[in-house]
């Protein structure tokens, strides 16, 4: 059992459920990333509140959609997993983090531009990628 409260966390979503719940600590960051969804289909996103079983991907509609093809107007299928690789800036020569997920929330962005957010839960990672995502939190602490 854990111990921890959870934490409500404001996904700045505009219309939808604002609360989301989280076992885990967040730490609030805004960062460039390379997002790769399979071998030839990499992207440019921003990374946003990331915690050790959750990130926010803030990209363009296009990707959004290849990522939850329903978009704001549907809920995301919680059977859905997708697998993800991020390059983060700090660690370019630690690799990628890699994750399987499982997409949470998809919203538009409250900061007036056509991107959409993600909240993209991580459903299994391997132990180099929790080590180096466990890195990057703590640099950025």
């Amino acid at each position: 059992m854990n111990s921890q409260p959870k934490q409500s966390v404001d996904v700045r979503d505009g219309g939808v459920d604002a609360n989301e719940r989280r076992d885990l600590k967040r730490v609030p960051l805004e960062c460039n990333a390379l997002v790769r969804l399979a071998e030839y289909l990499t992207f440019r996103a921003r990374l946003r509140n990331i915690s050790a079983d959750a990130v926010q991907v803030v990209c363009d509609p296009r990707y959004a959609l290849l990522i939850h093809p329903g978009g704001v107007e549907s809920a995301p299928d919680s059977n859905r997993l997708i697998d993800i690789s991020v390059a983060l800036p700090e660690f370019d020569d630690a690799g990628d983090f890699k994750a399987r997920c499982r997409v949470k929330y998809c919203v538009h962005d409250m900061d007036g531009d056509e991107r959409m957010v993600l909240g993209l839960q991580f459903v299994t990672m391997d132990f180099s990628s929790v080590q180096h995502l466990d890195r990057f939190m703590e640099s950025h602490r």
